[in-house]
């Protein structure tokens, strides 16, 4: 009699061990963030912000199976309900929606909830073309996608006021991407602390443009040695109509033609992708 209680509290522990709640999302895929849980306060999600560490790495085990059509490892069980973004690393980058589905055109939402499926979509696809920027003599680490955004670049930019921009950044940055070696990242690290670096803004519409267009990204580097004048690329019109072409597919105003050039021509990963110019890498 005494077993069969002891037992009965076992799997009574067993069966409760996960919330209802966790239960509901056991699947990546499906996952859904409630209204409620989109409907925290600006005070709560400010309060919370200034308790974490900027960066906020949350190390996590990566327990993860293996999805043979995508040639990546998606984790088996999804993180914590904040995490919104699953960047996925195999033949190349993918981006995937993670915990929550979008809300469509529902007026009656507020303007979060109305907002959240594009803001996600916009910052989910700029930094999918951004890691797939890299080459594959590079070796992209979580840190290379540190401060390397301006919020506009990630979310809908709202013209209607500054405290409504501020409240949409706050908000939405607020939330988690998860990394490819199971690190959960609060999205608001990988835009720039303040003003952004111009060398290093350059450099992220640079890696944003060849990695929307692999024809991009390939001709820039079979550009010949000859591009080159010491470790800065020449002003050619092959090297200048390959640079323009990215700059604006950026659609980003902050630069001109000259100043985009003289500053990737500055950045020192720029400098380490111009060694390989007309080399082994560069060969079909």
């Amino acid at each position: 009699m005494e077993k069969n209680k002891i037992r009965q509290t076992q799997k009574e522990k067993a069966k409760n061990k996960f919330s209802r709640k966790d239960l509901k999302k056991a699947s990546p895929l499906d996952a859904s963030i409630s209204y409620k849980d989109l409907e925290e306060s600006e005070e709560e999600l400010e309060d919370q912000y200034e308790a974490e560490d900027e960066n906020d790495d949350q190390n996590q085990k990566d327990i993860s199976v293996n999805l043979d059509i995508l040639n990546i490892e998606l984790p088996k069980y999804p993180p914590k309900i904040k995490t919104v973004l699953l960047l996925l690393k195999g033949e190349k980058f993918r981006i995937l929606h993670y915990g929550f589905k979008g809300y469509g055109n529902d007026k009656e939402t507020s303007y979060f909830k109305h907002n959240v499926f594009d803001n996600f979509s916009k910052t989910a696809s700029v930094i999918e073309s951004y890691a797939n920027g890299f080459y594959d003599f590079e070796n992209p680490r979580r840190e290379d996608f540190y401060e390397r955004f301006k919020s506009e670049m990630l979310l809908k930019v709202n013209e209607q006021s500054t405290d409504v921009k501020n409240k949409t950044n706050r908000h939405f940055l607020s939330y988690y991407m998860r990394f490819w070696d199971g690190v959960d990242v609060k999205i608001s690290a990988l835009t720039f602390n303040g003003k952004p670096n111009a060398k290093t803004l350059a450099m992220t519409l640079f890696r944003i443009g060849i990695g929307k267009s692999q024809k991009l990204k390939d001709d820039f580097i079979r550009l010949d040695s000859k591009s080159l004048n010491g470790d800065c690329l020449r002003k050619t019109n092959s090297v200048l109509e390959i640079l323009n072409e990215i700059l604006r597919s950026s659609d980003d105003k902050t630069f001109t033609e000259d100043t985009f050039f003289a500053n990737l021509n500055e950045n020192n990963e720029f400098k380490n992708i111009l060694k390989h110019l007309g080399g082994k890498n560069g060969q079909d």
